[in-house]
């Protein structure tokens, strides 16, 4: 009986050995990984996620070929390619997710009927919201349950002249709904529609 419980003292002594390195072993490879992230750039993964947004939201013009710039295989080389060119996109998804951010505000805030406005002059939208990313504020134009935004875009020396802006709620309904879409002036247009799915819901906090 005494020898059972020797061996079984040793057993147990033996699994609580390998339990300990085990632990120690995991916690220190915690350690190292945290560290290493810790250090690594934020920059780089955050373009290749709006990257990869701007490839789903955003319909650009064609380029010369007739055709739209083609992703090399895996986003993370197509970075190390082009680092510049996903900065420029990440913009076009901060732009999009403010123009989307805009509707939103103006289907639950904002006075209903047909109106036209820059963002700039809206009272019911948080400042820092009102601007694209090269710092215009956009023009927001409403026509019953359809909302425009438009963006002056990367070239543009300012926003656009909101109140030159002729559209009808018929003319709204010819553009794609929730996405931003590139003029062939270079200008970008999102139009919102009240009864669509609710997109601003699945935005991430700013």
């Amino acid at each position: 009986m005494a020898g059972r419980r020797k061996v079984a003292l040793r057993i147990a002594v033996v699994l609580g050995g390998i339990a300990v390195a085990l632990t120690a072993g995991w916690l220190h490879l915690t350690w190292r990984l945290s560290t290493g992230l810790r250090t690594l750039p934020v920059e780089p993964f955050e373009a290749i996620l709006k990257k990869v947004g701007t490839d789903i939201v955003v319909v650009k013009q064609p380029n010369a070929s007739g055709t739209q710039s083609p992703v090399p295989p895996g986003y993370l080389v197509a970075y190390e390619q082009n680092p510049e060119g996903f900065k420029a996109d990440a913009k076009l998804f901060d732009t999009w997710r403010t123009a989307l951010e805009l509707a939103t505000f103006v289907f639950q805030n904002g006075p209903s009927g047909n109106w036209v406005k820059s963002s700039s002059a809206i009272g019911f939208s948080k400042p820092e919201n009102r601007f694209d990313a090269w710092g215009h504020p956009l023009c927001l134009l409403r026509r019953g349950d359809k909302v425009l935004a438009i963006s002056g875009g990367p070239s543009a020396p300012s926003s656009p002249t909101c109140k030159d802006i002729r559209m009808s709620a018929d003319d709204l309904a010819q553009f794609p709904k929730m996405k931003l879409l590139q003029s062939k002036s270079g200008s970008l247009i999102l139009v919102a529609d009240k009864a669509a799915p609710p997109m601003g819901s699945l935005l991430p906090a700013r």
